[in-house]
């Protein structure tokens, strides 16, 4: 049982991965692409300054939902800490 749920972590780990790495790699000439398409003028420069944009956030949102999943759990413990505290003494 121990197996199946290391394999599941594992797998929600890599669907997660993938997940982010197929955002990253699509959201770069996706942003560009409608940005053209509006019809700004766009410069090199300004596709130099969006791309490192891009890259600065890539961290924080790969991180998004470990960070989150961490969150419920903290939230999860001080509800059992609350309930400790509370219990009338024996």
């Amino acid at each position: 049982m121990e197996n199946m749920l290391s394999y599941a972590g594992e797998f929600k780990n890599w669907m997660c991965h993938l997940f982010h790495s197929s955002l990253d790699r699509s959201m770069r000439p996706l942003i560009i692409t409608i940005a053209m398409y509006s019809g700004y003028n766009i410069s090199m420069a300004t596709i130099f300054t969006t791309l490192h944009m891009i890259d600065w956030l890539r961290g924080p949102m790969h991180h998004l939902p470990r960070f989150m999943h961490e969150i419920r759990h903290v939230k999860r413990e001080f509800r059992r800490i609350q309930m400790f505290l509370m219990v009338d003494e024996v």
